[in-house]
Formats: structure tokens, C-alpha cells, sequence
């Protein structure tokens, strides 16, 4: 009778350990397959997240970046900012591309459709940019009326510097990019925020637009020199583009013909040359100078203070009527950049 009840415990706790097993196998099976029925879903714009803008600049060839966005054939992948474009609170996807068969770069635009929880792509827009290494996106609310703007900045086949802004558009079911601004100098292009209005905007109240201004040369006929002008673009609600605001011109002191041919012979190479070593600002003050390290041959300029050193990569230079402009890329930073011009 023992040997029996034995046998028989034996069996149950034989079939408890079964059970168990094939249970915990059941479990273990659906966590896999309802991990892989999960969807990602587009961020909306909440209190907490950023409106304004996300800036990838300068493009970075090691950077790893992907997209949701389908790309076509013979498409490479260059940059990709998300942000509310089409202002319906859904995250969408603004995406730079170089075809096989054209050297300039596209702005491709893949808008969030919620229904299908997919991006679809709209349209794609040839920019003014070759040189891959100088191009920059950016999604940003340029005019202050809650509206997104997409801006692009890099240098031309003929190395001027240039900025344009463009708004999405849709009528009847149709998307298209309307340009609010197109700027091309020989001197830099930058954004700068106005600062009339309070940083405490009552609720509703657009927010404070930006102002873009140009530096560019001009040559004055009497005495050969170069006049720095700067001229300041501002948004206007009446024509609904940015129109000129200002224009102020500073008198350029004229070099003597020696002097321009041993620094600017018309090569970035002689002019890097030239700056070659270690330099003194000169409205440093003695207790904590500030010192900048031209290293042509290795591509790189170190900004020292003290203690403190930055090390930028130096990433693309264009010669202007009265010097050089550099661009270059903090070496630790790869999304920090600096440019400095001579």
C-alpha cells in the first residue's frame, strides 16, 4: 500500500512539474509575439517638448542616422530633423538626401498620416547646395505665428554663402513649399532673435520673430577699398515675405597691393598659410589672454583661455574680397560648430 501511495505522489508531482513548465513556455511565447505587434507612434507636441527647432549642422559623414521615411533608389541619407510641419500636433520627418545622378542636395518632406500610422511622402525640393560638408537643416517657427519654416544654409558652387527659408503649403489636397526668403552673400548669413517684446508672452500671443541679417562687401570706385555692409532682413505681415529692414555700411580701409598678393593670392591654401600658428586677440586682456592656433597641415584650429582649450575640426574655408571665412566643427561636439572670419 506505501509503494503504491508513493508511486502515486511520484506522478502527481511529475504532472505539477509539466504543468508548470508548459505555462511558463505560454507566457514566455505571447511577451514575444506582443512585443512584436508594438507600434511607434509619432510624438505630439506637448508642454514638455521642443517646438522650436532641431538643428543638425554641419552633416556629419561617420554620423549614424535613419529615418522612417522610405528613400528611393540611388537616394543617400544625409540629415534628418523631426518636427510639426504641417501644424496638425503630429511629429513629421524633414529629411536631406544626395541622388547618384545629381550633385546638389534634395530636401525630401515625409508628413505623418495617423491613420495609417505611417509617413508618406509629400514632396522633395532640389536646394542651391552641393558641398555636402556646409549644408545645415534646420525646422524652426521663423515668422512667430506657430508655423514651422524648414532653412537650409551651406556655400554655392561658387562658394557665396546661402540661406533659404521655406513654408509648407496645402491647397485642395496638394503640398508645396512657398519660399519666404532666399539670401546669397560673399559674407556670412545668420539668425538673430529680436528683443523687443517680453520673454512673458500672454497666452495666444505669437511668438518674437527673428530677424536675418547679411554681411557682405562692397567695393567703393573711388579708392578701391572694400565697404563692409550689413543689411538686416525682417518679416512683413503686409506682404507676408521678409523684406529689407536696414542697410548700414562701415568704409573698408584699402591694403596695399604687396600686403593682399603675399596673404590672398587667390588660394585658400596661401591665405591658411598665412594664418599658420598661434595668434593673440587683440582686445585681450593681460590677466586672461585668448589665444587661437591655426594648424593648417592637420585641419584644425584650438581656441584657448587659461585653462580651458577647444579643439575644432577645420571643415571647409572660402575666400571673400577682404579675407577668409572658416568653418569648423568641435571635435568632441560633432552638432557644435563655430565658423570664424579674417
Amino acid at each position: 500500500m506505501k509503494q503504491k501511495l508513493s508511486i502515486a505522489l511520484f506522478i502527481i508531482a511529475g504532472l505539477a512539474l509539466l504543468v508548470v513548465y508548459f505555462t511558463n513556455e505560454y507566457i514566455q511565447s505571447n511577451k514575444k509575439e506582443i512585443s512584436r505587434a508594438q507600434l511607434i507612434i509619432p510624438q505630439t507636441r506637448g508642454e514638455n517638448s521642443n517646438q522650436e527647432t532641431a538643428r543638425i549642422s554641419p552633416i556629419s559623414e561617420e554620423a549614424n542616422i535613419t529615418t522612417l521615411l522610405q528613400l528611393e533608389a540611388g537616394e543617400t541619407l544625409l540629415a534628418v530633423v523631426s518636427n510639426d510641419i504641417d501644424a496638425d500636433t503630429y511629429e513629421d520627418q524633414i529629411v536631406a538626401v544626395k541622388k547618384f545622378n545629381n550633385p546638389f542636395i534634395y530636401i525630401v518632406l515625409g508628413l505623418y498620416n495617423p491613420l495609417k500610422m505611417a509617413y508618406e511622402r509629400v514632396l522633395e525640393y532640389q536646394t542651391e547646395i552641393s558641398q555636402t560638408r556646409t549644408f545645415s537643416l534646420s525646422v524652426l517657427d521663423l515668422v512667430g505665428n506657430g508655423q514651422n519654416a524648414i532653412i537650409y544654409t551651406g556655400f554655392t558652387d561658387k562658394n557665396n554663402s546661402f540661406f533659404q527659408a521655406l513654408a509648407l503649403q496645402k491647397d485642395k489636397g496638394l503640398s508645396q513649399l512657398i519660399e519666404l526668403i532666399r539670401l546669397e552673400s560673399d559674407g556670412s548669413i545668420f539668425l538673430q532673435q529680436n528683443t523687443e517684446k517680453t520673454s512673458e508672452l500672454s497666452y495666444g500671443e505669437p511668438k518674437t520673430p527673428f530677424s536675418i541679417l547679411v554681411h557682405s562687401t562692397e567695393t567703393n570706385e573711388e579708392d578701391g577699398s572694400f565697404d563692409q555692409v550689413e543689411t538686416i532682413y525682417q518679416w512683413d505681415e503686409a506682404t507676408g515675405f521678409f523684406e529689407e529692414f536696414s542697410v548700414e555700411k562701415t568704409p573698408g580701409t584699402r591694403l596695399e597691393a604687396k600686403e593682399l598678393a603675399k596673404i590672398q593670392d587667390g588660394t585658400v591654401e596661401s591665405f591658411s598659410s598665412y594664418l599658420n600658428g598661434l595668434w593673440l586677440y587683440s582686445d585681450s586682456n593681460t590677466t586672461n589672454p585668448h589665444f587661437i592656433f591655426f594648424d593648417w597641415k592637420n585641419k584644425e584650429i584650438i581656441f584657448s583661455s587659461g585653462e580651458i582649450q577647444e579643439i575644432f575640426s577645420w571643415e571647409n574655408s572660402t575666400l571673400r574680397r577682404n579675407g577668409i571665412y572658416i568653418s569648423t566643427v568641435n571635435s568632441l561636439i560633432a552638432n557644435l560648430e563655430r565658423t570664424k572670419e579674417n
